[in-house]
Order: C-alpha cells, then structure tokens, then sequence
C-alpha cells in the first residue's frame, strides 16, 4: 500500500535533514528515503566529521589538546596507535547518527531505508534489505549529493591534463595532476623564520607553489595596513608594533606573532568554483589576522612546557587592520596559473567608522564568500560575522554568537567580474549556494543561520 506524504527527501545529509526539519515543522508529513546504514549521509561517515574526529583524536591522544572523551583518568599514551583513531571516530559517528534520529522522531518525519528509484515524477519505490514499498510525495527534494558529470582537464603548456586544485588559509592555491600526484607546477621548499621559543625547532623550510601567485596578502608588512588616511595607517603601525610580525610561516613567539591571512583567513573552508568550459578557478579569500601566542602553562594546567593560544587582531578605531580589499573574490585562469580579476565582496563602507570619512567605494567584507559558476554568470553568497568570544554555560568552552551583516546575493559576469545584479535575503549564508530548475525557473538555494540564528535554507528565484 502507497503511503503519501507532502514532502519526500532523498538523502539524509546536512541539506536533507534542514529540509526536512524546516517542512515538518511548518506542519507537513515529511520522509527521508536514506540508503541502509548511512543515516547522515557522506558528511557523517566519510566526510566532514570523521576527518575532524581523526583530527581532534589525534589532539587529544597528543596531549595537545585536553579533552574528557575518554575519561578524567585517562593517561596520554606515548605511540598513538589506529586503533585508538578508528574508536573515536566511531563513537563520535553512532553519537551523531542518534542526534540525527532523535531530530527526525522530535519532529515526525518518517524515514525509510533502502535505495530510491522514481517510478513517475512524485512516486518513488525504496528497494532495501527486506524488499521494497512504494511512497508518494506531493513534492520532491533531491539532497543526496552529486558528482562531476564529466571529468575535466586543464591544458598545460598544450597538454590537457587531469587536475586537482588545494586552496589554503596560507592563501595559496596547490595544483597537483590528479592521476600521477605530481605537481602540475613546480612547488619549491624556501626558507623561514627560525622560532624564538626555547627548546623550540620549527622546520627551515616549507613548500611555496610556483604558480599560481597568492591569492591574498601572506605575512605582515607596513605597506599592507590598513592607511584610509595617514593617521589611521599610523595607530595600525602602532598596533603591529607591539607583536613579533614578518613573513609567511613566521613561528607563534612568546610575545605574539601575528599571523596574515590568519588562523580563518585565505582560502579558509569556502573553497573554491571551478569553471569547466574556460578552466577559471573562482576563490573567495579574506584577510583576517590573529596573534598566536606561545605561553608556559599554569599550575596544573598542562604537562607540556609551552602552550598555544590565537585571537583575532582588529585594527585601529573598528576598522580592520589589513588595507581592503577585506573580502574579495579571485579569478584565477588555470591554463595558465595567471590571475585575471579581483573584486571586493561585502560592503564595509557601513561601518560607521568608515562611513564618518566619507568613503562609498566597495571595499569588501573580511569574512567567508562562497561562489557557484553557471553557463553564464558567476552568483556569490557571503557569511556574517562572529561576535568576541565568551563562555558557554558551565564555563568549559569559548564560543562566539553568529550574527547577520547586510546579506545579499551577488550576481557578476564571470568572465569581467563587473556586478550584474544586487539582492538583498533575509539572512547571510553559512555554506555553498546550488541551483535548480523547477517549473521552468531557475532556482538558488543556500543555507542559513547556526547559533542563535534560526536555521534554514533560502531559495531565490530568477
């Protein structure tokens, strides 16, 4: 027998789970079709959490990074062992995948697993272990992730080759050919800066890509500050001052150093838009500098002789303390490794600082900006800001409150860059746009919110 519901979701990922929290909550029969045992989808079992569980694990295991997983008495074991990764990454992953049960039985929504194959626009049949059973939806949602339709390749000096492109928080961007894992260009290990810490010894090089260039300022230098009049650049001269400063991979120092992009700057986790047909690679890149200090423990506080600490590093009178652009996004054309435009994206000039001296020009904003390249244009969202850290209930963790600053939907040219349409949402994006066509129009949604924000996607129609 049929069973029909006003929304039926494929897929049990991030996007799946919004949607279908977001329709049950406004009093719909919602299900979630799911294949066996991978409730959660790619992010819970092969992605985003099990490398940062990996990540933290090793942290922990460390000693690096005190955590009560495993028990107050645990003892820092001296050889960290696979073993120990994969039962961390398994229990953090069951704990998720009951929080994701929990969320979907709080809120009604059915779930059905098996595979999903549709028998006619708004009818699915889910083919699972014990056989299968029909279901009916007034409306679809597709959320099971996607994948190239095409591989693509880049030419190099004539030769096509299949690339992989890495963007950092270094503000670089490695292209490797993705079948051999060579380099498409070449990647030199260059001298840095010795580390001041006693007992310290930082590696004397690291690796810096021959092409393409930067993608956004790298160190710190007095030309780079912020100078929107000369007594501004002054009092940011001033700030820098009073911290250890130099080039990329300048060591964390007892007296601070500060670091640029920044511990969140660069490239950061926005990533990158690749257009397949002219090989131009799209990143949004912000500089946002943070001091990272090396301190010796408290009492008690670490078994370790130093410890780390970082915190954002503003500029003079509540403006930032790197010149603008803030915020940008880079065209960067992948046959060549030649950058070809940059373009501010946010506006700072509501600051009221700035706009006390009269500046209207686009200067950007210095937070995340996420990128999607159609046939024909290329549309930017862009994330709001954190608010200064403070305690969680109980006084255990920092966190810093999400807020909205002036959200739009940009649409450019993407071959010029030039600005093509500005629209104003309801709230700024917290990940990556995608579009669709239904009905004949085309549509862009982008997910919203997070902390005290509510969490939803938007969709924009053009």
């Amino acid at each position: 027998m049929e069973q029909e519901f006003d929304l039926l979701v494929i897929g049990s990922g991030p996007a799946g789970q919004k949607g279908a929290i977001c329709a049950a909550k406004l009093r719909r029969k919602v299900a979630i079709v799911e294949r066996q045992r991978t409730m959660g989808g790619v992010c819970v079992h092969t992605g985003t959490i099990p490398s940062k569980t990996f990540r933290e694990a090793v942290l922990y295991l460390s000693g690096l990074r005190q955590r009560s997983f495993y028990g107050s008495s645990y003892a820092v074991k001296d050889q960290i062992e696979m073993q120990d990764l994969v039962f961390r990454a398994k229990a953090v992953m069951t704990r998720e995948i009951e929080v994701i049960k929990s969320q979907l039985r709080r809120n009604r929504v059915s779930v059905f697993e098996g595979n999903a194959r549709f028998l006619d626009p708004h009818t699915i049949e889910v083919i699972g272990d014990n056989g299968s059973q029909v279901v009916r939806g007034a409306h679809v949602l597709i959320a099971c992730g996607t994948r190239p339709a095409h591989d693509h390749d880049i030419p190099v000096d004539g030769k096509p080759v299949k690339a992989v492109a890495q963007v950092t928080k270094q503000a670089f961007v490695y292209v490797f050919d993705r079948v051999s894992g060579k380099p498409v260009w070449p990647i030199e290990e260059r001298p840095v800066p010795a580390s001041s810490v006693p007992g310290e010894s930082a590696s004397k090089t690291q690796p810096f890509p021959t092409r393409p260039a930067p993608i956004d300022i790298q160190g710190v230098r007095d030309e780079d500050l912020i100078a929107l009049t000369p007594e501004i650049h002054n009092e940011a001269k001033d700030i820098v001052a009073k911290y250890d400063h130099g080039p990329l991979f300048t060591p964390p120092s007892e007296r601070g150093t500060i670091q640029v992009p920044g511990v969140a700057g660069g490239g950061n986790w926005a990533g990158a838009a690749i257009d397949p047909e002219s090989g131009m690679l799209y990143v949004g890149t912000y500089r946002l500098p943070f001091v990272v200090t090396v301190r010796r423990p408290a009492q008690g506080e670490s078994r370790y002789d130093f410890i780390g600490e970082f915190r954002y590093l503003p500029g003079p009178r509540g403006l930032p303390l790197l010149k603008p652009p803030f915020g940008s996004m880079l065209a960067i054309d992948m046959n060549s490794g030649d950058h070809r435009w940059r373009i501010p994206v946010g506006r700072a000039e509501l600051i009221p600082t700035v706009q006390a001296l009269g500046i209207r020009e686009r200067l950007g904003f210095p937070t995340r900006s996420w990128a999607l390249i159609t046939k024909t244009v290329m549309i930017v969202v862009q994330s709001g800001y954190f608010g200064a850290p403070r305690l969680s209930a109980g006084g255990t963790r920092r966190i810093a409150d999400l807020n909205n600053f002036d959200p739009h939907l940009w649409v450019y040219d993407k071959t010029t860059g030039e600005m093509l349409a500005e629209i104003a949402v309801p709230a700024n994006a917290v990940g990556a746009p995608m579009t669709y066509m239904a009905g004949g129009k085309q549509f862009i949604v982008f997910p919203v919110g997070g902390g005290p924000l509510v969490e939803e996607l938007i969709a924009v129609s053009l």
